[in-house]
Protein backbone atom coordinates (compact mmCIF):
# COMPACT_ATOMS: atom_id res chain seq x y z
CA UNK A 1 0.00 0.00 0.00
CA UNK A 2 1.17 3.64 -0.80
CA UNK A 3 2.27 6.32 1.66
CA UNK A 4 -0.71 8.59 -0.11
CA UNK A 5 -3.36 5.29 -0.18
CA UNK A 6 -2.52 5.15 3.51
CA UNK A 7 -2.66 8.52 3.90
CA UNK A 8 -6.03 8.68 2.50
CA UNK A 9 -7.44 5.77 4.65
CA UNK A 10 -6.56 7.90 7.45
CA UNK A 11 -9.22 10.14 6.57
CA UNK A 12 -12.26 8.26 6.29
CA UNK A 13 -14.74 7.51 9.37
CA UNK A 14 -14.48 11.27 10.14
CA UNK A 15 -15.12 14.66 8.67
CA UNK A 16 -13.92 15.24 5.13
CA UNK A 17 -13.65 18.38 3.35
CA UNK A 18 -16.05 19.65 1.00
CA UNK A 19 -12.62 21.25 -1.18
CA UNK A 20 -13.46 19.89 -4.70
CA UNK A 21 -9.74 19.16 -5.69
CA UNK A 22 -9.44 17.05 -2.43
CA UNK A 23 -12.99 15.23 -3.11
CA UNK A 24 -11.37 14.64 -6.53
CA UNK A 25 -8.27 12.60 -5.26
CA UNK A 26 -11.07 10.87 -2.52
CA UNK A 27 -13.10 9.88 -5.39
CA UNK A 28 -10.20 8.45 -7.70
CA UNK A 29 -9.49 5.78 -4.27
CA UNK A 30 -12.68 5.72 -3.25
CA UNK A 31 -15.62 5.80 -6.01
CA UNK A 32 -18.19 5.74 -3.28
CA UNK A 33 -17.32 9.85 -1.97
CA UNK A 34 -17.93 12.10 -4.64
CA UNK A 35 -16.19 14.20 -6.99
CA UNK A 36 -16.83 17.23 -8.42
CA UNK A 37 -18.41 15.68 -11.30
CA UNK A 38 -21.01 13.79 -8.63
CA UNK A 39 -21.50 16.71 -6.84
CA UNK A 40 -23.32 18.49 -9.80
CA UNK A 41 -27.13 17.22 -10.27
CA UNK A 42 -28.11 16.00 -13.46
CA UNK A 43 -31.38 17.24 -15.34
CA UNK A 44 -33.43 14.54 -13.93
CA UNK A 45 -32.67 15.50 -10.27
CA UNK A 46 -32.86 19.44 -10.93
CA UNK A 47 -36.42 18.66 -12.48
CA UNK A 48 -37.18 16.12 -9.32
CA UNK A 49 -35.74 18.96 -6.97
CA UNK A 50 -37.58 22.02 -8.39
CA UNK A 51 -41.23 19.96 -8.72
CA UNK A 52 -40.36 19.42 -5.28
CA UNK A 53 -39.72 23.07 -4.40
CA UNK A 54 -42.58 24.09 -6.26
CA UNK A 55 -45.29 21.45 -4.43
CA UNK A 56 -43.82 22.53 -0.77
CA UNK A 57 -44.44 25.98 -1.67
CA UNK A 58 -47.59 25.08 -3.13
CA UNK A 59 -48.51 22.74 -0.02
CA UNK A 60 -47.11 23.62 2.49
CA UNK A 61 -46.98 27.21 5.26
CA UNK A 62 -43.12 27.12 5.11
CA UNK A 63 -39.87 25.00 4.24
CA UNK A 64 -39.59 25.01 7.92
CA UNK A 65 -42.88 22.99 8.50
CA UNK A 66 -41.85 20.47 5.74
CA UNK A 67 -38.79 19.56 7.23
CA UNK A 68 -39.94 19.15 10.71
CA UNK A 69 -42.88 16.26 8.87
CA UNK A 70 -40.86 14.85 7.03
CA UNK A 71 -37.84 14.99 8.10
CA UNK A 72 -38.61 14.65 12.36
CA UNK A 73 -41.95 13.09 11.83
CA UNK A 74 -44.22 16.20 13.92
CA UNK A 75 -47.87 15.72 13.07
CA UNK A 76 -48.95 18.12 10.43
CA UNK A 77 -52.56 20.06 10.38
CA UNK A 78 -54.47 21.65 7.56
CA UNK A 79 -54.85 24.90 8.56
CA UNK A 80 -58.16 27.02 6.95
CA UNK A 81 -56.22 28.32 4.02
CA UNK A 82 -55.67 24.53 2.86
CA UNK A 83 -51.78 24.44 3.55
CA UNK A 84 -49.49 21.88 5.42
CA UNK A 85 -48.60 23.61 8.81
CA UNK A 86 -46.92 22.02 11.95
CA UNK A 87 -48.36 23.85 15.38
CA UNK A 88 -46.59 25.95 17.33
CA UNK A 89 -46.35 22.85 20.23
CA UNK A 90 -44.94 20.53 17.65
CA UNK A 91 -41.89 22.51 16.91
CA UNK A 92 -39.80 21.88 19.45
CA UNK A 93 -37.15 19.49 17.86
CA UNK A 94 -33.63 20.83 19.76
CA UNK A 95 -32.77 17.03 20.85
CA UNK A 96 -33.88 15.18 17.76
CA UNK A 97 -30.96 13.85 15.53
CA UNK A 98 -32.27 11.96 12.20
CA UNK A 99 -29.95 9.83 9.60
CA UNK A 100 -31.68 9.00 6.39
CA UNK A 101 -31.52 8.88 2.39
CA UNK A 102 -30.98 12.02 0.85
CA UNK A 103 -34.02 12.53 -1.19
CA UNK A 104 -31.06 14.04 -4.28
CA UNK A 105 -28.60 12.01 -3.90
CA UNK A 106 -25.14 12.86 -5.61
CA UNK A 107 -23.70 9.72 -7.83
CA UNK A 108 -22.06 7.64 -5.57
CA UNK A 109 -21.99 4.79 -7.46
CA UNK A 110 -24.01 1.49 -7.22
CA UNK A 111 -22.03 0.50 -4.18
CA UNK A 112 -22.15 4.02 -2.56
CA UNK A 113 -25.12 5.34 -0.09
CA UNK A 114 -25.27 9.14 0.48
CA UNK A 115 -27.59 9.88 3.54
CA UNK A 116 -27.95 13.37 5.69
CA UNK A 117 -27.95 13.17 9.20
CA UNK A 118 -30.33 15.91 10.30
CA UNK A 119 -30.24 18.20 13.78
CA UNK A 120 -33.19 19.99 15.37
CA UNK A 121 -31.12 23.04 15.40
CA UNK A 122 -30.36 26.17 12.97
CA UNK A 123 -26.18 26.09 13.75
CA UNK A 124 -23.96 23.27 14.45
CA UNK A 125 -23.98 22.49 18.00
CA UNK A 126 -22.34 19.35 17.86
CA UNK A 127 -18.07 18.55 17.45
CA UNK A 128 -17.27 16.46 14.77
CA UNK A 129 -16.11 13.80 17.06
CA UNK A 130 -20.14 13.55 18.36
CA UNK A 131 -21.13 13.58 15.36
CA UNK A 132 -18.71 10.35 14.30
CA UNK A 133 -20.10 9.18 17.19
CA UNK A 134 -23.73 9.39 15.73
CA UNK A 135 -23.05 8.43 12.27
CA UNK A 136 -21.23 5.22 14.23
CA UNK A 137 -24.27 4.63 16.72
CA UNK A 138 -26.75 4.62 13.57
CA UNK A 139 -24.46 2.77 11.13
CA UNK A 140 -23.98 0.13 13.50
CA UNK A 141 -27.39 -0.39 14.25
CA UNK A 142 -28.12 -0.29 10.21
CA UNK A 143 -25.43 -2.32 8.83
CA UNK A 144 -23.31 -4.03 11.98
CA UNK A 145 -20.33 -2.95 14.24
CA UNK A 146 -17.14 -1.96 11.89
CA UNK A 147 -19.00 -3.26 8.16
CA UNK A 148 -18.70 0.38 6.95
CA UNK A 149 -16.41 2.98 5.75
CA UNK A 150 -17.63 6.62 5.66
CA UNK A 151 -17.22 10.35 5.56
CA UNK A 152 -19.20 13.29 5.95
CA UNK A 153 -19.03 16.81 5.52
CA UNK A 154 -21.08 20.30 5.81
CA UNK A 155 -22.38 21.50 2.78
CA UNK A 156 -21.02 25.07 2.11
CA UNK A 157 -24.55 25.75 -0.03
CA UNK A 158 -27.76 23.94 1.81
CA UNK A 159 -30.41 24.05 0.02
CA UNK A 160 -32.61 23.94 3.32
CA UNK A 161 -30.37 25.91 6.20
CA UNK A 162 -33.40 26.13 8.32
CA UNK A 163 -31.91 22.44 10.44
CA UNK A 164 -27.86 22.13 10.93
CA UNK A 165 -27.22 19.07 8.69
CA UNK A 166 -24.03 16.94 6.94
CA UNK A 167 -23.77 15.52 4.19
CA UNK A 168 -22.81 11.33 4.71
CA UNK A 169 -21.52 9.35 2.26
CA UNK A 170 -21.24 5.50 2.71
CA UNK A 171 -20.07 1.92 1.58
CA UNK A 172 -20.79 -1.31 3.27
CA UNK A 173 -18.06 -3.53 3.73
CA UNK A 174 -18.64 -6.86 2.51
Amino acid sequence: MSYVSLRLKNVLNRNITSDLRALEILHKCYSWIPGPDQIRPDSLTIEKKMQSMERINNEWASVDSYILHTIFEKPLFLRSDGLKDVSMQDRDVFDMIVFRPNDFPYDVGRDGNHFVLWFGVKQRTHSDLEIDSELRTYLDSLIGSNRYLYGWYENPNMTVPEYYHVQVFWYQIA
